[in-house]
């Protein structure tokens, strides 16, 4: 009996773990809801497990962009979340999506520690840590610019720039 009160708690602990992990690799809200729900639910789990206030400001539901730059856009703000959970000691995040037809933008604002933007390949040395270098990939990917603004005690802002079509973003 007393071993029963152990496995039934492990093994919902595994399935749980086998569900986020599945959802991260591949993110069904993304398909079923678009991308403002999937990173608005991504954004309240985020919330309730990091104690990190988020928030979200969508301009345009569902946003003019293709299935491949939904994803990439998911992807960078998974990787981003991570950034600021593992280095930024942010105490909230502000993400903005903005679309038009021809243009999709996304911001992901921080309040933390910032970092000195001409040191990323130091950053990248010392961490052993390729995220921003992943954000970057990704965006070109897609035909879009990738921006990173941040200074020391300033927090972070990650920017995406796509056009609506997936070309080069202006």
């Amino acid at each position: 009996r007393l071993h029963e009160r152990r496995v039934v708690p492990a093994a919902q602990e595994a399935i749980d773990a086998v569900r986020q992990l599945s959802e991260a690799m591949h993110p069904s809200l993304l398909d079923h809801l678009g991308l403002v729900q999937a990173v608005n639910r991504q954004l309240d789990s985020f919330a309730a497990r990091h104690g990190i206030a988020c928030s979200i400001d969508a301009t345009a539901s569902p946003l003019p962009i293709s299935h491949a730059q939904g994803i990439a856009a998911y992807r960078i703000v998974q990787e981003a979340l991570t950034n600021i959970r593992k280095h930024a000691q942010a105490k909230n995040v502000w993400i903005d999506l903005a679309g038009t037809p021809e243009h999709f933008t996304l911001a992901i604002r921080d309040d933390g520690l910032g970092f000195d933007t001409s040191k990323v390949t130091e950053i990248y040395e010392q961490r052993g840590s390729f995220g921003l270098l992943n954000m970057q990939e990704r965006a070109a990917v897609i035909g879009g610019s990738l921006h990173i603004e941040s200074q020391p005690g300033r927090g972070t802002t990650v920017r995406l720039a796509v056009d609506g079509e997936g070309g080069p973003a202006s």
